[in-house]
């Protein structure tokens, strides 16, 4: 705006043809002050160019960091992603390791209780050994009476064998006897022996009498 002034002053000048040297002079010095003021103003937009190209490049720079901080964001993202599935994968195996390890030992637990148990019943019944009274071995011998079969060492010692097997399963020490006939080598008796207090008692397997072993031999 001040620069078109300055233009129309002289102008005006001009077409008068009537300047003084004063009005002269005060055109001259606003011109050229107007000029420096171009300069300025140029120098200053030269700067301002500058400038925004710094700035450009500036941004360029940001947006290319930027890119690269939006890709390494990325990769991270993928990674913990992956370590928090390896994570949880681990869990799953700690916790089917540890729920198969409480199992075992649930089974272990179960197993040397059903030992245990088996073990008291055996102490219970072992080691095998006499009865207490003689009450106690009749209603044994009754308890356990073999069927009567046909009248043969054979038969008679199976009979024998099936008490005494009874008797350990009862905690009992029952002995298998044979007496043989002294009058006839072919013929004899089987019998089961067990001790009460000491002493020796017998019957026979398909009976339920039970005598004292001075008895049996003098019957």
């Amino acid at each position: 705006m001040k620069r078109i002034m300055v233009i129309m002053l002289l102008l005006v000048v001009t077409l008068s043809g009537c300047v003084s040297q004063a009005d002269n002079d005060i055109a001259v010095k606003a011109a050229l002050e107007n000029k420096t003021d171009l300069a300025s103003v140029s120098a200053d937009l030269a700067l301002e160019k500058e400038v925004n190209h710094d700035l450009s490049l500036d941004k360029m720079s940001l947006e290319l960091e930027i890119g690269s901080l939006e890709a390494n964001m990325e990769v991270l993202t993928a990674e913990s992603e992956s370590i928090l599935a390896e994570r949880d994968a681990m869990r799953a195996d700690i916790e089917a390791v540890a729920e198969e390890h409480e199992v075992a030992l649930a089974d272990s637990v179960a197993m040397l209780e059903a030992v245990e148990l088996e073990l008291s019943v055996i102490e219970e019944i072992y080691p095998p050994g006499g009865f207490d009274t003689l009450m106690e071995l009749n209603e044994w011998v009754r308890d356990n009476q073999q069927t009567p079969k046909t009248e043969t060492v054979e038969t008679g010692y199976h009979s024998a064998l099936k008490v005494q097997s009874l008797g350990l399963k009862d905690g009992y020490l029952i002995s298998v006897m044979y007496d043989e006939d002294d009058t006839d080598p072919d013929y004899g008796w089987i019998y089961n022996g067990a001790e009460v207090d000491g002493r020796l008692y017998v019957w026979d397997p398909e009976l339920t009498e039970v005598y004292s072993w001075y008895t049996w031999l003098v019957r």
